[in-house]
């Protein structure tokens, strides 16, 4: 991971080497508060997340677990996704599709789960 932020303001996050420890925690500034709504966004970026599958497929390899979670799959959220892709490519997401549009040489996509 190569950056983080909450609510806009950059945090800190350790991710140790994935055979050392493969979760990633985010540093927060102070304690969450119930009921309130957080925007945390993450950076990724290398050679370590996209695989080639073949026949023109791609698929993001998750280290543990993809998406944020206390205990893994116990835990519930919402999630907001957005996908920076080269524009040739079409991105399949998990959840419905809220918006794409192109930039440049990118497609942008937004993704929604409840």
């Amino acid at each position: 991971m190569s950056g983080a932020r909450l609510d806009g303001a950059s945090i800190g996050f350790i991710q140790e080497g994935v055979k050392q420890d493969a979760e990633l925690s985010l540093i927060l500034p102070q304690a969450t508060v119930k009921d309130r709504v957080y925007t945390a966004e993450m950076e990724y970026e290398g050679n370590k997340v996209v695989f080639k599958e073949g026949g023109g497929n791609y698929s993001v390899g998750a280290r543990e677990n993809w998406y944020p979670a206390v205990s893994a799959f116990r835990d519930r959220a919402t999630y907001d996704i957005t996908f920076h892709s080269p524009k040739r490519l079409t991105l399949v997401g998990v959840g419905k599709l809220a918006g794409e549009k192109r930039d440049g040489d990118e497609a942008v996509t937004e993704w929604k789960s409840d």
